[in-house]
């Protein structure tokens, strides 16, 4: 039996509620901002901070299966114990992507820093509902679920067009988990800096509306959309005046007006990042980086293109 103190037992709770009765909505829950909050492990912070290792969850799991606990479920939260100890070592192995990006062709990507936009992320005032209300979730409770971690990653390096060495600090401050070992390589990946990745720029409001269907995550953190019905609550920007007189409710007062426009600052991104993908000097990084972190069958495979 592992041995625990306060916050070891805390931690223990969580990984026995997890085990006993909330894994059972755990896939279909991982990707939802407020779900996931019931139904995902929730036992990171314990393992950052040393109060549980992933040796001792990942042998509690394969218990609980052994046990009858669904193994469909159970399987998918294990294999991201296997990501973590990947990401982990893979931070051991190059860690100057602590301050840039592993693919050193992306070293001649620049972007021009803004505060202003940076400011409105920390604070979540970016006038896109979702990504606010991750951000200011995260400020009170030091939890998002992964996908709302790499929404808002995005949100800032690609929509914001913001470099995510800037994004660093802020996020490892707010995590309760933070893990330099998954911090870094993740954000990298979220930025489209490691040449390795598919390129994944989120669109807000399209995963406002697959994630928070009923708008109750947005509702909930940024409560001056809580008068609104669910479809002006993922875009309060396209109400009308009179929609908004209706309401008693107006944009730039109540709540900011987009600080960006989302569908120039996508194409914008899109455009330079795929364009750099095909550059000599990251597809050479890219052939070295899967070379020495994946294994030697995938690596033949490379060899042989």
């Amino acid at each position: 039996m592992q041995q625990v103190g306060v916050f070891g037992k805390t931690g223990l709770a969580y990984l026995d509620s997890f085990l006993k009765q909330r894994h059972k909505k755990y896939q279909q829950s991982i990707s939802k901002p407020e779900a996931a909050r019931t139904h995902c492990g929730r036992v990171s912070p314990y393992i950052a901070w040393g109060n549980l290792s992933v040796r001792y969850v990942w042998q509690r799991a394969k218990q609980a299966k052994a046990q009858g606990a669904s193994a469909f479920q159970l399987n998918a939260f294990t294999s991201r114990l296997r990501w973590q100890a990947h990401f982990i070592q893979k931070f051991e192995m190059e860690h100057v992507m602590e301050n840039a990006s592993v693919n050193k062709g992306y070293h001649k990507l620049k972007k021009s820093i803004s505060k202003k936009y940076q400011d409105a992320w920390k604070t979540g005032t970016t006038g896109f509902p979702l990504v606010d209300a991750c951000m200011r979730c995260l400020k009170e409770t030091g939890y998002l679920n992964f996908r709302m971690r790499a929404l808002t990653v995005s949100f800032f390096t690609h929509i914001l067009w913001q470099p995510w060495q800037d994004a660093t600090t802020h996020l490892s401050q707010m995590f309760l988990d933070f893990e330099p070992g998954i911090h870094f390589p993740q954000l990298q990946m979220q930025a489209g800096e490691t040449g390795i990745n598919n390129l994944r720029i989120y669109n807000p409001v399209k995963n406002s509306i697959e994630h928070d269907e009923d708008a109750k995550f947005i509702k909930k953190w940024v409560p001056e959309l809580k008068k609104l019905d669910t479809f002006f609550a993922h875009e309060p920007y396209l109400m009308t005046p009179l929609e908004q007189q209706l309401y008693d409710f107006t944009l730039g007062k109540d709540y900011p007006n987009p600080i960006v426009d989302l569908k120039k600052t996508r194409k914008k991104a899109s455009d330079i990042l795929w364009n750099l993908k095909k550059n000599p000097e990251v597809k050479k990084e890219s052939k070295r980086i899967l070379l020495k972190h994946t294994l030697s069958d995938r690596n033949i495979m490379l060899r042989d293109r």
